[in-house]
């Protein structure tokens, strides 16, 4: 199976683990394992992520990339970071179905000890692409790591505020929307004025919605709608699509769907307009219902 999309790791743990000072050296040889719990009690005996490459005897792209994509110099530079195991699930049935392999290769990135997944490359990968992924990943970890050291040993508030909008993208952009809040949050107490970029409003709103804060969420992406200048194009809809859905989730109903009827006649993107249009009807529908309930009450 062909497929290079790229599943997004976890921040945290990727922070810790490419930080860790037990990291292998890169003239350490990387050496192959054949049985997964074997592999995964030397991870943690070594203190070191592990690599699964699932695999089948009989995938063609599975062979391909374990003679043409693994023994690339570059790539063997990345994998020595990592205890690394390959499984035929055609012979171990049992785990490709509790690790829900769909198809192969599937090669993934767990903590230490084996759990939890930390990234996902699904696929055939050539050399140059897999070992620019690894490197991306590592690199990007390791500059949110100091961006977090630094954060934590700044005396300067300024700093601390650039520092937790900074390492509350890095969480945003792997959807992990927690970590992003909290440092969102950070930056906004820390601040006696809201940052000039409405795109932090935006960010900050998302990762509210996505944890559940439905109500602080739209107070984010009203300040984001308030500015007028540059003109916001196509993005304030985005925004105001997910303002409607925080307001319904919220319990305000009409302001939720007088904002879904907006995004249903001025957005330029037929995707918005079509989940706007449908929030709107089933919105309207519930409202009806309800107002017809409320007729038929006793008195």
């Amino acid at each position: 199976m062909k497929n290079n999309r790229i599943v997004k790791p976890s921040l945290i743990l990727l922070l810790l683990l490419f930080g860790s000072s037990q990291m292998v050296s890169a003239n350490a040889s990387s050496a192959w394992l054949h049985d997964l719990q074997s592999a995964m009690k030397e991870s943690a005996h070594q203190r070191k992520p592990l690599f699964i490459h699932f695999y089948t005897p009989y995938c063609g792209y599975c062979k391909k990339m374990r003679e043409s994509t693994f023994p690339d110099r570059e790539v063997q530079q990345e994998l020595r970071h990592y205890i690394l195991v390959m499984v035929d699930v055609a012979a171990d049935k049992e785990t490709g179905a509790r690790y829900e392999v769909r198809g192969v290769p599937d090669n993934r990135i767990y903590g230490i000890g084996g759990h939890p997944m930390l990234m996902k490359i699904p696929g055939f990968m050539e050399a140059k692409p897999f070992a620019l992924e690894l490197k991306k990943t590592r690199e990007y970890f390791e500059n949110s790591r100091r961006r977090i050291q630094a954060y934590a040993q700044t005396k300067d508030t300024q700093k601390k505020i650039e520092l937790a909008l900074e390492i509350g993208k890095d969480f945003y952009n792997i959807e992990d929307y927690d970590n992003a809040a909290a440092y969102f949050q950070k930056s906004s107490i820390l601040n006696s004025f809201y940052p000039k970029d409405p795109l932090y409003h935006k960010f900050y709103g998302f990762s509210l919605m996505a944890t559940g804060q439905y109500k602080p969420s739209i107070a984010q992406f009203e300040k984001f709608l308030s500015v007028q200048n540059p003109p916001l194009g196509e993005e304030q809809w985005n925004v105001r699509f997910l303002l409607a859905y925080s307001q319904m989730q919220a319990g305000k109903q009409k302001e939720a769907l007088d904002n879904f009827a907006l995004v249903k006649k001025h957005s330029s993107s037929e995707a918005i307009k079509k989940d706007a249009a449908y929030l709107h009807s089933k919105l309207s529908y519930l409202l009806t219902r309800k107002k017809l309930q409320d007729k038929e009450l006793p008195k």
